[in-house]
């Protein structure tokens, strides 16, 4: 229970900013272009969801499960199975065809992480995978995420044009591909042809938008805001793992003592390993401990047979031992 409040206490920052930005954002981003950043970051959050069971596989070392990367791998993979199946022209490039890849993604999700716990020696425990640390952990990154969005979608909003550099071609591609049926999409520059050029990052935005159903004109800055506040929050996620790891390892180092908050921060094979390590310490202790009464029980049949200047040079060692 006190565990708990701890992990409650933590929220009290994260969640007082979520609602701040939420707030200034409606007011002064105004309704019609607020609910298209919140049905983005809606559709977001529900697509990280169908893609954790995978992620707490990949990432379980991690202290968020590996939310953050759980949106960006759902996101990646279920784009690139539609234009597979749609280069092929077996699936349309359709919003019922897209809600459909994630939902296939869904249950396939779920019977590789119910494959990979069957096996009783790498089993996750629901108990373990969702405590409440990790749960608080999730929480925070995805706040983290949505106020990093909302405040760029908001900055965003006073240039919203496609103008400069090749931003008006990645429109244009992002326009065309929504105007196709199948895959490879029509060329914008060459009438009757399908596009010759890279157009991952496009197509990806692309199908997006048809999930989302914001169109075009929100779709391609609400993607380049994604990539920003990814920018942000998946660096931060990495960076936080690394140093709690460290934290750990030095508290392995130096007596094996941890923190309230690092132990709840470890995972059971992590605790396991710990106290592998603690007893293999107390059998060197206890095996140092023998040689060294072995060493005194020696010492002290020395110093019997010694003459003075062999006595000098055992007090000697043993001053040399003692320090």
């Amino acid at each position: 229970m006190k565990d708990q409040t701890n992990y409650l206490r933590k929220l009290i920052i994260p969640v007082v900013a979520f609602i701040a930005v939420f707030a200034f954002d409606w007011k002064y981003m105004g309704s019609e272009d607020f609910s298209a950043v919140l049905v983005w970051w809606l559709a977001l959050l529900i697509l990280g969801m169908v893609f954790q069971p995978v992620c707490v596989i990949l990432f379980n070392r991690f202290h968020d499960n590996g939310w953050m990367f759980s949106k960006t791998i759902g996101l990646a993979f279920s784009a690139w199975l539609l234009w597979y199946f749609s280069s092929l022209k077996v699936l349309k490039f359709t919003r019922f065809n897209c809600i459909a890849i994630i939902s296939v993604c869904f249950i396939l999700n779920l019977l590789v992480y119910k494959l990979y716990t069957k096996n009783a020696e790498r089993a996750i425990k629901i108990r373990e995978v969702y405590s409440s640390k990790k749960l608080v952990s999730m929480l925070n990154a995805e706040i983290m995420f949505f106020v990093a969005f909302a405040i760029w979608c908001y900055l965003k909003g006073y240039n919203p044009s496609a103008y400069g550099t090749e931003k008006f071609m990645d429109y244009g591609f992002i326009t065309a591909i929504l105007k196709s049926d199948y895959m490879p999409a029509h060329d914008l520059w060459l009438s009757g042809e399908g596009i010759n050029y890279y157009y991952v990052g496009q197509y990806i935005s692309a199908f997006f938008i048809r999930v989302t159903g914001v169109g075009a004109g929100y779709g391609y800055n609400l993607m380049m805001m994604t990539l920003a506040a990814f920018g942000f929050s998946l660096p931060y996620s990495i960076a936080y793992n690394l140093m709690l790891r460290l934290r750990i390892t030095m508290s392995k180092q130096h007596g094996y003592k941890l923190t309230e908050e690092q132990k709840g921060s470890i995972t059971e094979e992590q605790k396991r390993e710990l106290e592998a390590l603690k007893a293999e310490q107390r059998s060197q202790d206890i095996e140092y401990d023998g040689l060294v009464r072995e060493s005194a029980g020696l010492s002290t049949r020395a110093k019997a047979m010694a003459t003075g200047k062999e006595l000098e040079q055992i007090r000697e060692r043993e001053d040399l031992g003692k320090q």
